[in-house]
Parts: structure tokens; C-alpha cells; sequence
């Protein structure tokens, strides 16, 4: 992979994004997000969806992007398995036992 430094340049590279990887099908020195439009070194780019074929600057560009595409996650409520709302705490805590007081 090509550092800012080297290569074409300040020029806009083409990317094919893959599970974990991208291939780059057109050399350049970096890519714009798709949400701000800011420029991302190629050696810098950690955030892109593959079924949309975008990178994206950082997690919260890809969150808003996310959102953008399916509104319902806005309105969803997370819970757990059981469909009880999750909890803080792992367990719920023991009922309380006032020990036996001795007898004089």
C-alpha cells in the first residue's frame, strides 16, 4: 500500500471494500467519506460499508449513515433474549437475612 507520500499523488483513489480488506482498482492517495465529504488517507481508513460501497471517516459517519438507510434503529429499543429490558447489574441480588441473634 502506498503512503500519502508516494504514488499519484493528491489524487482521489477508486476502492472495491471487502469483509475486513478493500482493493484499491484505481491508485490515489486517499478517499472521501461519504457522510462529511472529508478526505481519508488510504493508510488511515478503518470505517466502510461493503454492502454500500462507502467509506466513511470515522464510526459515528458510518453510525449516521446506518441510520440514514434504516430509520427503524432509530426508534428500536435494544432488550435482551427473554424480551425483558436488559439490566445493570448481572444478577438480581439475594434477599437480605437479618442473622439469628443468640440467645442469653
Amino acid at each position: 500500500m502506498m503512503n500519502r507520500f508516494e504514488g499519484p499523488g493528491g489524487k482521489e483513489a477508486r476502492i472495491r471494500y471487502l469483509d475486513g480488506d478493500f482493493q484499491v482498482t484505481s491508485p490515489g492517495a486517499f478517499v472521501r467519506c461519504a457522510v462529511t465529504g472529508e478526505s481519508i488517507p488510504l493508510d488511515e481508513l478503518k470505517y466502510w460499508s461493503v454492502a454500500r460501497q462507502e467509506p466513511y471517516v470515522n464510526a459515528a459517519a458510518s453510525l449516521r449513515r446506518e441510520i440514514e438507510a434504516h430509520p427503524e434503529l432509530r426508534r428500536r429499543r435494544w432488550s435482551s433474549a427473554d424480551g425483558e429490558s436488559p439490566r445493570c447489574d448481572p444478577a438480581p441480588s439475594a434477599p437480605r437475612v437479618r442473622p439469628a441473634t443468640p440467645k442469653l
